[in-house]
């Protein structure tokens, strides 16, 4: 809720014990969400810590995409 999003579906992938949740939201791109699972391949990777290691969206141009980000950043 706090980004917006609404779950729309859930898998688990088995060969690296993750759970992967798709969320969309107003219009714009599905953002998939991997929780690895314990003990396991991924949460092996950053000995344990958890926490989120990071967010992608497509873009139809990178360029303007980050100008446009800038600028929000900085009026800040």
């Amino acid at each position: 809720a706090r980004l917006g999003l609404k779950e729309d579906y859930r898998g688990h992938v088995a060969a690296w014990d993750v759970l992967c949740i798709f969320a969309q939201g107003n219009g714009g791109s599905p953002v998939e969400f991997v929780v690895p699972g314990s003990p396991g391949p991924l949460r092996d990777f950053n000995n344990g810590l958890g926490g989120l290691h990071h967010l992608a969206f497509a873009v139809p141009d990178l360029a303007e995409s980050t100008a446009r980000l800038a600028a929000r950043r900085c009026a800040a």
